[in-house]
């Protein structure tokens, strides 16, 4: 009898233990709460008179970038 109550225990436990996440799924909830068009828009605007804009814009054409991207998937 203990040991059909310690078997449902367990197996009970492992049905409500939570299920594992990977980053892949965390970065695409992330960029789902982003508008990107919004962020479009602004570079475009900004992207004539502002050396900080320009600046990252060149860093994320770069192959340091592509290689941190590259690297997180």
């Amino acid at each position: 009898m203990k040991f059909i109550v310690i078997l449902a225990t367990c197996l009970g436990l492992s049905f409500a233990a939570p299920q594992p996440f990977s980053l892949v799924d965390d970065i695409d909830d992330f960029l789902n709460l982003i508008d990107l068009d919004k962020i479009d828009a602004l570079l475009k605007d900004n992207l004539q008179d502002n050396g900080d804009i320009i600046e990252i814009a060149t860093y994320m054409k770069g192959d340091e970038w592509t290689g941190l991207v590259a690297y997180v998937k």
